[in-house]
Protein backbone atom coordinates (compact mmCIF):
# COMPACT_ATOMS: atom_id res chain seq x y z
CA UNK A 1 0.00 0.00 0.00
CA UNK A 2 1.22 3.61 -0.44
CA UNK A 3 -0.28 4.82 2.55
CA UNK A 4 -0.68 2.75 5.64
CA UNK A 5 -2.08 5.86 7.71
CA UNK A 6 -4.90 5.57 5.07
CA UNK A 7 -6.05 3.05 6.93
CA UNK A 8 -8.05 3.72 9.96
CA UNK A 9 -8.01 1.75 13.35
CA UNK A 10 -11.20 2.60 14.77
CA UNK A 11 -13.10 1.24 11.52
CA UNK A 12 -11.03 -2.38 11.57
CA UNK A 13 -11.69 -2.14 15.43
CA UNK A 14 -15.41 -1.61 14.50
CA UNK A 15 -15.44 -4.40 12.27
CA UNK A 16 -13.54 -6.94 14.56
CA UNK A 17 -10.09 -6.85 14.22
CA UNK A 18 -8.57 -6.76 17.54
CA UNK A 19 -5.31 -4.81 16.89
CA UNK A 20 -3.02 -3.07 13.91
CA UNK A 21 0.08 -3.08 13.12
CA UNK A 22 2.71 -1.05 11.22
CA UNK A 23 5.04 -2.60 10.83
CA UNK A 24 7.06 -0.30 7.63
CA UNK A 25 5.86 2.76 6.10
CA UNK A 26 3.78 0.58 3.17
CA UNK A 27 2.41 -1.97 5.13
CA UNK A 28 -0.51 -2.63 7.35
CA UNK A 29 -1.07 -5.90 9.62
CA UNK A 30 -4.69 -6.66 10.92
CA UNK A 31 -4.90 -8.64 13.84
CA UNK A 32 -8.32 -10.95 13.74
CA UNK A 33 -8.53 -13.20 16.54
CA UNK A 34 -10.62 -15.74 16.81
CA UNK A 35 -12.71 -15.34 14.36
CA UNK A 36 -10.13 -15.14 12.07
CA UNK A 37 -11.87 -18.32 9.86
CA UNK A 38 -15.05 -16.15 9.43
CA UNK A 39 -13.28 -13.40 8.22
CA UNK A 40 -11.37 -15.58 5.78
CA UNK A 41 -14.50 -17.01 4.33
CA UNK A 42 -16.10 -13.73 3.61
CA UNK A 43 -12.95 -12.97 1.77
CA UNK A 44 -13.12 -15.91 -0.22
CA UNK A 45 -16.20 -14.97 -1.27
CA UNK A 46 -16.09 -11.53 -1.93
CA UNK A 47 -13.27 -12.26 -4.47
CA UNK A 48 -15.07 -14.60 -6.19
CA UNK A 49 -12.83 -17.72 -5.06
Amino acid sequence: MRDSGAVDDKVIKKAGGKAVIRPGKNSVQVVIGLKVQSVADAARTQLGM
